[in-house]
């Protein structure tokens, strides 16, 4: 019988596509806003990757929903400031999708997490020192690599590197078609997926809003929409 081991590995943040910063209050009247250009942030994978091995875990029951499954644990980090480390919110998120609970628990205790290991094995193997870093691999075993937070034109370019003759899938690009695809989009998602401007995009998920054809959910890390009958 094999038992995975948690290994201990030091993740480096991508420090060009993030920020360390701080708030005080001067005097009991003013912030007072700072940050820090240089500096390194050591993760506890013990218990960062606890979601990341329920993915997995999804992944091994239905791969369209397991992406459904990453969306809803997304947001409840986001829109509901959760803790997605607990059981608890990975089941909730999980029923939601359709996601068998049962299978799930016992593939995130068992089997998901001798996968994740292999991945971090893959993935210290290849080089991979921060997040996130893609590659893209043809049959021949030619690669590239994007890493860090790109336009979807730099995932785009590194795939026709490899298939030159590649062409897009078409898609309906109408806004009921993809909020009926994606349950929820933020207004640069909707902007790469529907071919408008991001500006334009976001006026034009507000004014569905205003109309009462979608919910509009914001934080400080940005705003969500989706359709008002979900």
């Amino acid at each position: 019988m094999n038992t995975a081991t948690q290994t201990t590995t030091k993740w480096i943040l991508d420090t060009a596509h993030s920020e360390l910063t701080f708030k005080v209050k001067h005097m009991m009247i003013a912030n007072v806003k700072g940050g820090f250009n240089n500096f390194s942030v050591d993760v506890d994978g013990a218990n960062m990757f606890k979601s990341s091995i329920a993915f997995k875990a999804a992944q091994m029951q239905d791969k369209e929903k397991a992406i459904l499954f990453l969306r809803e644990i997304r947001e409840m980090v986001f829109l509901l400031k959760k803790n997605i480390t607990k059981w608890e919110h990975m089941e909730v998120a999980a029923n939601k999708v359709g996601l068998n609970v049962a299978q799930l628990k016992a593939d995130y205790e068992g089997k998901g997490k001798e996968l994740f290991q292999e991945d971090l094995k893959l993935g210290r193997e290849l080089g991979v020192r921060g997040f996130p870093t893609m590659f893209f691999v043809d049959e021949k075993g030619n690669k590239e690599l994007v890493y860090g937070s790109k336009p979807y034109s730099f995932y785009e370019g590194a795939v026709l590197k490899l298939a030159s003759t590649a062409t897009k899938t078409e898609y309906k690009k109408n806004w009921e078609e993809l909020f009926s695809k994606y349950p929820t989009l933020t207004a640069k998602e909707f902007s790469e997926l529907s071919g408008m401007k991001r500006k334009e995009s976001e006026d034009f998920l507000n004014h569905l809003t205003a109309k009462g054809n979608l919910e509009k959910r914001s934080t400080k890390n940005g705003s969500l929409w989706k359709l008002k009958n979900l």
